[in-house]
């Protein structure tokens, strides 16, 4: 039940915006994405067979493990054309309070949305 609501329930998907900047390649990724009120670890996922046109935020759970809830969405990304966007909240930075919580962290999620804005190729979805 955790894996389907930390993957499926907790997914957001929202449409891309024009490209600018480094792209996310196809497969795996892992970036350092400097927002305006933080600096957070980024797992993503592009999907190889689609030209992605939304972006998937999957948001991990207690456990803090982001990389296996990347890993646990790439069906789903690639059944949707989406880039998969995996933030990681430390508990050091984001406690309880601020993540689970509906803390501030909140407010970093339209911040997280407009850097992975700027990092797709296209914003056209085409499945083949």
């Amino acid at each position: 039940m955790r894996k389907i609501l930390g993957t499926l329930a907790a997914a957001l998907a929202v449409s891309l915006g024009s490209a600018k900047g480094q792209t996310i390649t196809p497969g795996n990724g892992q970036h350092s994405a400097v927002l305006p009120s933080a600096t957070l670890n980024v797992f993503t996922y592009r999907p190889g067979a689609c030209t992605p046109g939304r972006l998937l935020l999957v948001f991990h759970g207690v456990g803090r493990d982001a990389g296996p809830y990347r890993d646990r969405s790439r069906t789903l990304a690639d059944t949707v054309c989406a880039i998969a966007i995996v933030a990681e909240f430390d508990s050091e930075r984001f406690p309880t309070e601020q993540y689970q919580r509906g803390g501030s962290t909140i407010a970093l999620v339209p911040q997280l949305v407009g850097w992975a804005e700027k990092r797709p190729a296209s914003p056209a979805c085409r499945t083949s």
